[in-house]
Parts: structure tokens; sequence; C-alpha cells
């Protein structure tokens, strides 16, 4: 993967190199690391890309009802906004270094592809149900306008986690990615009421909910 020649490509220290030489050393080893977290995000998208297509294919291809892709696109939606969720606490847990850095970068790309995966869910509701006004009287139950209500709360997260929205916006990107919250629980209690509290329910939640009380704890014993 070429580098900007700004950053040249590292090669072996030599004994005699001058006291600049280590600050060199910190600007190519950040180079390599953003090559592998370049690698890492695109193999990423590609496995993402893969799964959507093998939901949607099986349907357009083979003729089969739009119901079928909905419960896996719906757990892989929520399975990865709670990835993104986990990134917070777990960052508190590992010592400074790449591997932090490779969890917040990677994080909007998570983000992105629940997103993605939760208007394929969202679409697929509409195509089940084949007509506009059952979408809407679907509305009344609890089961379906959770679902919609977490998916129009994760619009604008989407909207402002691309590095544009970042740049327009400024400092007043922050509250709008607070929504990611709400429109878990909302998620989440959809997917409750869809699966009847499944096991792999119930274990998401726990597992967000420790990382989540072992941050907080990891924040009370910070010294102020």
């Amino acid at each position: 993967m070429a580098v900007p020649q700004a950053f040249p490509r590292c090669r072996p220290k030599r004994p005699a190199e001058d006291a600049g030489a280590p600050a060199k050393g910190r600007i190519c080893m950040s180079m390599a690391i953003a090559d592998r977290l370049t690698l890492v995000r695109l193999l990423f998208w590609l496995v993402a890309l893969a799964g959507a297509a093998g939901l949607v294919v099986p349907v357009l291809a083979e003729d089969r009802e739009w119901r079928h892709m909905l419960e896996p696109s719906g757990q892989a939606a929520i399975l990865l906004l709670a990835v993104t969720l986990a990134v917070a606490p777990v960052k508190k847990l590992l010592p400074d270094g790449s591997l932090q850095l490779w969890l917040v970068r990677l994080r909007r790309d998570i983000g992105l592809a629940a997103f993605a995966f939760a208007t394929l869910h969202m679409a697929g509701t509409v195509f089940a149900l084949g007509r506009l006004d059952y979408v809407i009287q679907g509305l009344a139950w609890a089961s379906m306008w959770t679902g919609w209500a977490g998916w129009a709360l994760l619009v604008p997260v989407a909207i402002t986690s691309t590095g544009a929205a970042h740049r327009l916006l400024g400092h007043t990107w922050k509250p709008v990615q607070r929504l990611t919250w709400p429109a878990a629980a909302l998620s989440a209690w959809h997917w409750y009421l869809q699966s009847h509290g499944s096991s792999l329910f119930w274990a998401t939640v726990g597992v967000i909910g420790a990382l989540e009380l072992v941050r907080i704890g990891l924040a009370a014993r910070r010294p102020h």
C-alpha cells in the first residue's frame, strides 16, 4: 500500500543516526499502524457486504420471502451496535497503544455497518408486509414501533459519523452521537419483544451491562 511521500518507509536504524531519528521512527511506526488499520477496515467492510449479500441475494434469486432475512439482519444490526457501545469500556481496560487506537478508529465503521444492517432490516420489513398501510397499522404494536423508533434515532447518528460532518458541525456532533444509547435501548426492547427474551438477547445485554459497570467503577476510582 502506497505511503504519502511526506512519510517515507521505515528503514533499519544505524548506530550513528542523529537525535531526530526517534521522532522519525515514531512517524514510520504510525504510518505502519495506519496501513494495517486500513487493511483491517477494508476486510471488515468486505465481510459486512458479503453478509448483506448473503441475506438479499437468496430472496431475489430464489424467490424466497423477505421475512426469512428479517431475523438475521436484525441480529446483525443489534450485535454490531452492541460492539460500538462496548468499545468505550473495553478501551478503559486496555493499556495505551495501537490497540486502543484501532478500537476507536474501527468504532465508526462498525457503527455505520450496524446502521446499514438496521436499514436493510427495516426495508425487509416493508417488503415483507407488502403494503404501506400494513406498515402503518403495525406501528400500533410495541414490537414494531420500537424498531422504527430505534432506527430513526440512528439516522442522525449515521449522518454525523463522517469526517465531513465533524468538520462542518465542530463539537456539536458529539451530542448527536449520544442518541446511540436511546437508539440501542429501543432496539433492545424491539429485540426482546420479537425474540421473547432469547438467550442471545440476555447474553448481549449482560455483557454490555457488565462492561459499563466496570467503566463506571474505573471512573469513580480515578483521582479528581
